[in-house]
This record gives structure tokens, sequence and C-alpha cells, in this order.
């Protein structure tokens, strides 16, 4: 076997036994404010009672994934604000662009306790 062949083969295998782990614990939830169908936003840590609100654009799942649903489901999608709250308290704010529901780029950060960061996601991941 040629061996770039398989160190690539080795590198695909290592990611799919990874990637499991890194979304263990992450949940898909709906956006509270929207009414409409779902709108989901994937949440890389939930914790208990915690909930959230988008302010920007979306994108049908059919769009997304040229699937029928049945039900209106949309994902955040595109450059908006993610609020997110634990039993009601303001816990953080995510301000920046999403793809397909996840952090997707440039994420500006705001915490309740005042502190702002930025991070950078790529597909829900922080890097």
């Amino acid at each position: 076997m040629n061996k770039k062949i398989l160190i690539l083969l080795l590198i695909v295998v290592s990611v799919f036994m990874v990637m499991p782990a890194a979304f263990a614990e992450g949940r898909w939830m709906q956006a509270t404010n929207y009414k409409d169908g779902s709108l989901l936003v994937w949440n890389p840590s939930p914790s208990e009672g915690e909930t959230v609100v988008w302010e920007g654009e979306k994108i049908s799942a059919y769009e997304l994934t040229g699937k029928e649903s049945g039900f209106p489901v949309y994902y955040v999608h595109g450059y908006g604000v993610a609020t997110w709250y634990i039993n009601g308290e303001f816990e953080q704010s995510d301000e920046g662009p999403h793809y397909g529901g996840k952090r997707d780029g440039k994420i500006v950060q705001r915490f309740a306790d005042g502190r702002v960061i930025t991070t950078i996601w790529k597909h829900g991941i922080r890097q």
C-alpha cells in the first residue's frame, strides 16, 4: 500500500475515533423565541435549565440537507446572536457566524460576569 494512502487512512481513522468524544455531551436545543416550527441551535455543553434565544438568520432543514422533515425545522444560519440563559438568568451571548445550527467562525462571547472573549469555532467545535 502506498505510504501516503496509509498515512491518510490512519488520520481518517483517528479523527473518527476522537469525534464521538467531542460530541458526546452536546445536544440540539430549540430557540425559545421561535414559534413557527423548530429553530435548532447546537449546544456543545448543555446545563440543566438552559435555554437559548436566537436573533439572526436561519436556514430550513430542506435547504441545508435536501431532505423533507414533514414539520418546519430550521437551523440558525448566518450572522446572529445566540443568548443563553440558565433558569431565566443571563449566562452568555455568542455573536458571530453560524452554519447549520453551529458556531462557525469568529465568535464574540459575552458572559454574565462581564468577561468578553473572542473565540474561533469550526462546525461547532472550539479551535
